[in-house]
């Protein structure tokens, strides 16, 4: 009981780092937008604060992407795994059943002997392996 009330409150800090970073950015380009629509609703030292307030609150929402790893770090393994639960649940079935197999040659599919599949590597493709 304790735990999903604590994942519940994670969950509740997480949103509101994610609106506290992002609302006041979005609001001064709202105003920005407004300001392009009719020139002549703010004056010009109200532009300046605008122009001024635009880099400050450009630099907050993008401490976000700082934030995003902080507070996943502080999340409980029983919550990413009942996120990763959850997430998985809503995803529809479509019958597919095993992907390793997929992209082989076989007649049939691939869906002959599993020991006779094609194994996928995790070996990095970014790279070259022709010798110079």
């Amino acid at each position: 009981m304790f735990q999903g009330r604590r994942d519940v409150w994670l969950v509740h800090v997480y949103s509101l780092v994610f609106v506290l970073c992002w609302l006041p950015y979005h609001f001064v380009v709202f105003l920005m937008i407004v300001d392009d629509i009719d020139p002549f609703i703010f004056s010009c030292n109200t532009m300046e604060v605008l122009y001024f307030s635009f880099s400050v609150v450009q630099s907050l929402s993008l401490f976000h992407c700082v934030a995003n790893p902080i507070l996943y770090n502080f999340l409980s393994k029983s919550f990413q795994d009942n996120l990763v639960n959850t997430v998985l649940s809503q995803l529809p079935r479509d019958g597919a059943g095993n992907q390793l197999g997929a992209g082989t040659n076989a007649p049939n599919g691939g869906g002959g002997d599993p020991g006779k599949q094609r194994k996928l590597s995790n070996a990095s493709t970014s790279q070259s392996d022709v010798a110079s």
